[in-house]
């Protein structure tokens, strides 16, 4: 708010009481700050400091966070939860550490591994890979795990004089079939059969229901590929086939369960979803978008035509992708001019839709934060807010500036982005979307955000220690510039004064600075010392001008609650 007085002798009064953040653009106006550093909207309409970022852990090396119940950590290759370390599970020591939740689990890429944040005893890893380190049995079995018996006839005509319970492995079809003989002298199929692989400890760590890769079985060419694990124990496993008598061999036998190599990974509706465009772990140039079993972040080729099964897909749009997120249920997945958001399917029909707009730029996938209901992310153009719509721009008052390698987090109903500009210096701004105000609240390098109980942490990028907003003290620093005062009037004008209303606490100090026209001389108009609640009136040495800005910074707490300024103008010369 503005308010202007006209007084006699050409003099005029003008006082701004609501301040409306910052605006590095040429149109930034005089209840704007155009430039600024440690500066926050939490008292809007007032002026007031950002506060400390203090240390909150240690200084180890912290790798990745994420919160749950509680703060969640990687440090030096270890997990804590709320400072508790999970004794025994380990991850690599060194890297970026990115942590999804699902239900009480975490999951942590790139190791692939997973930990229980209820039971910090239960852990373990995706991938599975056991490999036969004995004789390895195949025997084929019914659905209770009873042996059929050896030496089943196999070919495309049934047996001479078949007795009842007599089987028989018809090739006729386009797969052979096992048949049985019964009371009424009909041969009838069994619709499914199993094949049991018995070798010591070649079923440790699967589980019923797991998509497994086989290969190196020599019992049977079908015995090799995918299949869904029916059993599961630690010295067998049993998988659909047919095998006409038991067979015991020396075999280089593997078992694995692996997930595909990921670029980013997001959770909705119960499954993990990730994307990857590069090289598969098979070996092929694949563009393609996963989802994992439903309620199974391990199982990601479980394919039996059920809606609980996992699930892929190729994508035709050009470019690497640049980050993931959900977003009302819906996962997202994002590259620098497209992003494609995933339907998903209670009947497990998912289905892709494209759409071209300024996705993530590259380098800043941690910019995808959520704020309310907002999706907010950094774009080579900027920063971009998502209802569910179209994105659209918001960063306009950062002004020309370019800025890359964006990450950004949630914490008191605000958005926190740290940006590096192209002089390789870090900046930690805030965005107030209830006011649709930025603020620019310090110097900092942010690789990583999460929220605890409203309270934004994260990464310092410089020292990996993990840092929050707290309270203000007298160390805190502070500065703003004011951007151009009297631009809208074409006469030249002599400021008689300023005053501020304001609160300076006792060992608070602000110095307020002033600069001519298009100069950068700046000249001392006062120094002010804290000593509680009071008007400053600043007298300003009388300078003929076309217009004027204002340079007020400090140290401690202070609030401004307005700022009235006197000038006189004169002609147009």
């Amino acid at each position: 708010m503005i308010k202007t007085m006209l007084s006699g002798g050409g003099a005029s009064r003008a006082t701004v009481s609501t301040f409306r953040g910052m605006n590095n653009t040429p149109l930034c106006g005089e209840d704007e700050t155009y430039w600024e550093n440690g500066i926050t909207s939490d008292y809007f309409p007032a002026l007031a400091p950002q506060g400390i970022f203090e240390t909150v852990k240690s200084s180890e090396d912290v790798q990745g966070i994420i919160t749950k119940d509680a703060l969640c950590v990687v440090r030096n290759g270890k997990f804590y939860m709320n400072d508790l370390e999970a004794t025994g599970f380990s991850l690599t020591n060194s890297g970026k550490k990115t942590m999804v939740s699902m239900g009480a689990y975490v999951v942590i890429f790139p190791d692939k591994k997973w930990i229980n944040t209820k039971d910090l005893t239960d852990y373990g890893t995706i991938d599975n890979t056991r490999t036969a380190s004995s004789t390895v049995r195949y025997v084929m079995t019914n659905s209770d795990g009873d042996e059929y018996p050896s030496g089943i006839e196999t070919g495309a005509t049934p047996p001479d004089d078949p007795s009842t319970g007599d089987y028989w492995i018809d090739t006729t079809g386009d797969q052979a079939s096992l048949k049985v003989y019964t009371a009424g002298g009909m041969w009838t199929s069994i619709v499914t059969t199993y094949v049991r692989i018995e070798c010591t400890n070649i079923g440790l760590g699967f589980k019923e229901g797991d998509g497994v890769t086989i290969s190196g079985a020599t019992a049977g060419d079908d015995l090799n590929g995918s299949f869904v694990l029916k059993k599961a124990e630690d010295d067998a496993i049993t998988i659909t086939g047919l095998l006409a008598s038991p067979v015991s061999v020396l075999d280089d036998l593997t078992v694995a369960r692996q997930m595909p190599l990921v670029d980013f990974v997001t959770e909705a509706g119960n499954r993990l979803w990730a994307c990857r465009y590069g090289v598969a772990n098979n070996g092929e140039v694949v563009n393609e978008i996963y989802g994992s079993k439903l309620g199974d972040f391990k199982n990601w080729s479980c394919f039996e035509g059920l809606a609980t099964d996992s699930w892929a897909a190729s994508c035709g749009t050009d470019g690497m992708w640049t980050g993931a997120a959900t977003h009302l249920g819906y996962p997202i997945f994002f590259k620098e001019n497209v992003f494609h958001k995933v339907y998903i399917s209670s009947a497990g029909a998912h289905q892709i839709q494209e759409t071209a707009a300024n996705g993530v730029e590259y380098g800043s996938e941690e910019s995808l934060a959520i704020v309310g209901q907002i999706l907010y992310w950094k774009a080579r153009e900027g920063i971009m807010a998502y209802d569910g719509s179209l994105p659209t721009s918001i960063g306009g008052a950062l002004g020309k500036v370019s800025y890359k390698y964006a990450a950004a987090g949630s914490g008191r109903g605000k958005l926190w982005i740290s940006m590096q500009d192209v002089d390789a210096s870090w900046h930690l701004f805030c965005y107030d979307p209830a006011r649709g105000f930025w603020h620019k609240a310090g110097d900092l390098c942010a690789t990583q955000f999460c929220e605890v109980d409203g309270v934004p942490y994260w990464i310092d990028g410089s020292s990996n220690v993990i840092r929050e907003t707290t309270s203000v003290d007298t160390s805190v620093e502070w500065t703003m510039t004011t951007g151009i005062i009297g631009a809208t009037s074409p006469d030249a004008k002599t400021v008689k004064k300023i005053g501020l209303n304001a609160v300076l606490p006792k060992w608070s100090m602000m110095r307020v600075e002033i600069a001519y026209d298009e100069t950068e001389d700046w000249e001392e108009a006062a120094v002010l010392e804290g000593n509680g609640l009071r008007a400053f009136l600043i007298p300003i040495h009388p300078e003929r001008a076309k217009f004027f800005r204002l340079r007020i910074s400090g140290r401690g707490d202070f609030r401004i609650y307005s700022m009235t300024k006197t000038v006189r103008l004169g002609s147009e010369k």
